[in-house]
């Protein structure tokens, strides 16, 4: 068995950013032939999966596709058909096909964790009402090992149902309770029907296609024992739910260096695809120790133990790369800081500078002015005067004299 690194494609990105956090999400497993896109179709109300035959599936990549009904947005993840004959070699053994089988498997169950990272309701365990895959169906489920104990979470679901009786699904009910009671009742009904706690819908998608109301009906059946498992069991939570969350959040942590704004969706799709590698590495892991056999109890307990290994991991990872993350901001914020402060400084000198210049102007403008005023006033006397001064002499005789005076700043005259 080898590993398969594969991309996504822009067709999984869509798939896997269409499924709403608050959607009821619901994934259909199954061997190839046994209708699930027909149920899938017949659930939605619309063409959404392509078709196939009982002999050979078109169903190669898992899908996914939403419809509202009763004010929810349901959502339903188609898978491939395990046993499809495309994925094996003939030359291959049985087991050469099987691990090529399960690790095409793997590649899809990680779009499906993908798809469905914020919880799956309920898995669709389909099955053909005539049990000629029967024993393929448990070959599937016992690899389905590895997605922990999905069996509190899956319902079957019986297609074909007029193999049980043509005249009524009434009849069709009563006549499998009825084999299920009986003592030649095959032991692999009986621990298949113990697995899902009795969890089970007769339905023909097929033959109903077109009538809205059996629909509903249906709908109805489905809902009523969704709704049984989240009272019992609550939402499916598997350590690989949590993982496909840590792996796409340290992606984003590994790529923030990469993208300016980790939650554009440039980024988004980044970190896709590198939480799509680790977890289809995960599950490759997970299936190598499944396919090496073993008692199931212990098998079951190295692989919880492996997966919380991982996760214990992926969060040191996470946090490592978390603290580098807040050392970086806070460096960029001292930075941010110190460059800030460097401004100021600069803004406060430039400010000293033109109070300066500004200062120096003034005081040229004022000795400039001082001086001209100064210019101004000398030219212009302050006082003129011109009088006669007299007095008597000795001899009794009066003498007199023409006096002109003449003052200005800075300077006098006298005549």
């Amino acid at each position: 068995m080898s590993e398969l690194h594969t991309d996504l494609t822009k067709e999984d990105l869509r798939y896997l950013q269409s499924v709403g956090q608050n959607d009821l999400v619901w994934v259909e497993i199954g061997v190839t032939g046994v209708g699930k896109s027909t149920l899938g179709n017949f659930l939605l109300g619309k063409d959404a999966f392509k078709v196939g035959s009982a002999l050979e599936s078109v169903t190669d990549k898992a899908e996914v596709d939403c419809s509202a009904v009763n004010n929810q947005r349901m959502c339903i993840v188609d898978t491939p058909g395990f046993g499809d004959t495309r994925h094996m070699v003939t030359k291959n053994t049985e087991a050469e096909n099987l691990a090529s089988d399960a690790a095409h498997l793997i590649v899809e169950l990680s779009k499906t964790m993908l798809m469905a990272q914020h919880g799956i309701d309920a898995f669709f365990v389909v099955v053909r009402a005539d049990s000629r895959e029967l024993f393929s169906t448990m070959k599937l489920l016992d690899l389905l090992d590895i997605l922990g104990n999905y069996w509190n979470h899956s319902i079957l679901v019986f297609t074909h149902g007029k193999e049980f009786d043509k005249a009524s699904e009434e009849r069709q009910y009563a006549k499998f309770e009825a084999m299920l009671e009986s003592p030649s009742c095959p032991d692999v009904w009986q621990a298949l029907m113990e697995k899902v706690s009795n969890r089970y819908v007769i339905v023909e998608p097929e033959e109903w296609k077109d009538d809205k109301e059996y629909r509903l009906q249906k709908l109805t059946e489905f809902r009523k024992l969704t709704s049984h498992i989240a009272a019992n069991s609550g939402p499916y939570n598997d350590t690989l739910h949590s993982l496909v969350r840590e792996y796409i959040e340290t992606a984003k942590l590994e790529l923030r260096h990469d993208f300016s704004d980790v939650d554009s969706p440039e980024a988004q799709v980044a970190a896709l695809q590198v939480a799509f590698k680790n977890i289809t590495s995960m599950l490759y892991k997970l299936i190598r120790i499944k396919l090496a056999g073993g008692v199931d109890t212990e098998l079951l307990q190295k692989m919880a133990n492996v997966k919380e290994e991982q996760l214990t991991e992926v969060r040191k990872q996470r946090d490592l790369l978390y603290e580098q993350l807040l050392k970086e901001q806070e460096e960029k914020r001292r930075a941010q800081a110190e460059e800030e402060k460097a401004r100021e400084e600069e803004r406060k000198a430039k400010e000293r500078e033109r109070a300066m210049a500004e200062e120096r102007r003034l005081a040229l403008e004022r000795e400039e002015k001082a001086r001209k005023e100064l210019e101004e006033y000398l030219k212009k006397p302050t006082f003129a005067e011109r009088r006669i001064e007299t007095k008597i002499t000795s001899s009794g005789f009066y003498k007199f004299k023409y006096v002109h005076t003449a003052e200005a700043r800075g300077c006098s005259y006298r005549d």
